[in-house]
């Protein structure tokens, strides 16, 4: 699943660096560049819920196996496209390649080690974000050796790693009826420090029966659920509704500054390679965060740690735009290190809440929210067209002060639910 999410999130992270001479052979303004940014994005977002349905009722792995390939393909074409229409259509397809692959994928890894789920989870989207990191690298490499035109050079790892997943990846996952669970149950996942560990026995007392004494069914009322079809599981709507805003506004600002840091590191005189390092950089900043972000949640809860990661960014962001020189990509550095942090805490937190619905959650937290968050990218095209790249950006950060809001809300209102929290079987392949 790493080496897929590796891959797959390498060839979406081919746009990006490409905007600036994309701009200038279109001709496009700066709106028109955050909207490419969101077709791809959306694309992507709209496909997911439906293949996370699918994955969970069917076990089918034709997502992971295809989605690889097919965003290969359709990216590396991106040089070649001789109009904006052209343009679209292969982010289109590249979106529904990656939407194909990232519900299934992230189902899979958060459910193979129960005890070490925030890890699996933020390893899992750690392998994507270092391919979304190496990608500018990747192809600013050919472009600037073979012109843009070549970008079709680096299909074969695409076709590589789809082979690979065919050959190697689980036949049976967690959010199919009837998967067969191995090994015993962890510890639960961490609520503030404290362990809400599930449990099952022969008279139903547990988790995923909702019957017993902390089942899920059992604190339905608090969260504004609604009943779902599988093992009488409740479903805390209300409580993923807010998650979902949560992580719709935190991706609009990190997808936002990657979008258009290479224009605005171009505006500021960097060359080719210098502007395309730099976005590399904060986006590899941000892998060390998600490395850890599980990790610690695991400790000491998710939304602690999601509000901390919400504020902490908006003085480092603005220093960097305010400021030049080294210390402003160190202030970048430090801010991509925190602001991506929430990413697998966001996505393991839906996970625990609907455990019977791991890749239908996945795919509107990692997918939905990502199509959301893009149309934030477009947003704030349409006012960096009027005020400046700089100004847009720095208004932008007020809307993670909102989000942590959301965040402190969210939590006072499941707090009193831990067995919402309680994380689920792993299976065996």
């Amino acid at each position: 699943m790493t080496s897929g999410h590796f891959v797959n999130d390498l060839y979406a992270a081919f746009l990006t660096p490409l905007l600036p001479m994309l701009v200038a052979k279109f001709d496009m303004s700066l709106a028109m560049a955050g909207l490419l940014s969101a077709v791809y994005a959306t694309t992507s977002s709209m496909v997911q819920p439906l293949v996370g349905h699918l994955a969970d009722t069917s076990g089918s792995r034709a997502f992971i196996v295809l989605g690889p390939v097919i965003t290969a393909t359709a990216m590396c074409m991106i040089g070649l496209a001789g109009s904006q229409a052209l343009l679209v259509a292969l982010l289109i397809i590249g979106g529904i390649g990656s939407g194909m692959f990232h519900p299934q994928g992230a189902a899979m890894a958060g459910s193979i080690d129960q005890a070490r789920k925030g890890f699996m989870l933020s390893a899992f989207t750690t392998a994507g974000e270092i391919g979304y990191a190496l990608g500018p690298l990747v192809v600013l490499s050919v472009v600037s050796t073979l012109g843009i035109r070549h970008t079709y050079v680096t299909v074969l790892p695409g076709i590589l790693v789809s082979l690979f997943i065919y050959r190697f990846a689980p036949r049976v996952h967690a959010g199919r009826p009837g998967a067969k669970a191995c090994g015993s149950r962890g510890r639960g996942f961490s609520h503030g420090g404290r362990s809400s560990s599930g449990r099952r026995n022969g008279n139903g007392d547990g988790d995923d029966t909702g019957n017993g004494k902390g089942g899920a069914m059992h604190s339905r009322p608090n969260n504004g659920g609604a009943p779902s079809r599988r093992r009488g599981e409740w479903v805390p709507v209300g409580a993923l509704a807010m998650l979902w805003v949560i992580a719709a506004v935190r991706l609009s600002v990190s997808m936002s500054f990657t979008t258009f840091l290479p224009i605005y590191l171009k505006e500021m005189g960097l060359p080719l390679m210098a502007y395309g390092s730099v976005a590399s950089m904060f986006m590899f900043a941000g892998t060390v965060g998600i490395m850890v972000a599980g990790p610690i949640a695991d400790r000491v809860g998710p939304f602690k740690l999601m509000v901390v990661a919400l504020l902490a960014p908006i003085p480092l962001l603005l220093g960097f735009l305010h400021m030049k020189g080294l210390v402003s990509y160190a202030l970048l550095a430090a801010a991509g290190v925190i602001l991506y942090a929430p990413m697998p805490v966001i996505t393991m937190t839906a996970q625990n809440l609907a455990p019977a619905r791991a890749g239908t959650v996945s795919a509107f937290m990692m997918g939905v929210a990502w199509g959301a968050g893009s149309l934030g990218v477009a947003g704030v095209g349409v006012i960096a067209d009027g005020l400046g790249i700089r100004m847009a950006l720095t208004l932008l950060l007020g809307t993670l002060v909102v989000a942590a809001a959301l965040t402190y809300a969210l939590e006072m209102r499941v707090r009193h639910v831990p067995s919402l929290l309680a994380t689920r079987e792993p299976i065996c392949r």
